[in-house]
């Protein structure tokens, strides 16, 4: 019909309907491969390699920079506020690779909010970041235990996951990890461990 094909037509240049099924596979192989071959990936960054395979945006130099600079820009509007500082201090740990100033921003949150569960895990992120994994898992312990029913928890095993797979202790490791996964399925970053 809207194909303009017959299964006679199928079954004469396939023999089968999982003949056609085998060759459109193969075919969609080869294309992708064809495409991921133009990409050249070999001397990206893995995360890079994966956001170029998917179509996402990469996280570009002028990217990092302005998220950085916007970080930096928050914290001078309002150093007195443990939440701006805490999400201050993530960005630039992470993007901006500002660890002496992540540090010094989620120390000053912490003491200005001592119980908040959601800075000792941000904490925990930026100790592991700069591999301190022993003050990490406390931290990440902190935060656990400051809010046990945290829908959010599954982020918090995922950190433990990752501080106890840097220490080598693998089956506590894999424990923490399998916990997240079990509290939600879908936390990416759980399977870069």
């Amino acid at each position: 019909a809207a194909t303009k094909t017959s299964k006679r037509m199928i079954y004469y240049y396939f023999s089968s309907k999982e003949g056609l099924y085998r060759a459109v596979l193969e075919d969609m192989y080869r294309r992708m491969r064809a495409i991921e071959s133009g990409l050249h990936l070999v001397d990206l960054p893995p995360v890079t390699k994966v956001q170029m395979l998917i179509g996402a945006e990469p996280w570009t130099p002028d990217f990092l920079l302005g998220a950085t600079a916007q970080a930096r820009r928050a914290v001078e509007l309002d150093a007195a506020d443990p939440e701006v500082l805490s999400s201050a201090a993530v960005v630039v740990t992470l993007m901006g690779k500002d660890y002496e100033a992540g540090e010094e921003w989620i120390d000053t949150a912490m003491r200005l909010n001592p119980n908040s569960s959601i800075l000792w895990g941000r904490a925990g992120y930026i100790r592991c970041w700069v591999s301190d994994f022993k003050t990490g898992i406390e931290y990440f312990n902190r935060a656990q235990r400051l809010s046990p029913s945290d829908p959010m928890t599954y982020a918090l095993q995922t950190g433990l996951g990752m501080a106890h797979l840097f220490l080598h202790q693998w089956d506590v490791a894999i424990g923490w990890l399998r916990r997240s996964l079990t509290n939600n399925r879908n936390f990416a970053p759980t399977y870069r461990f």
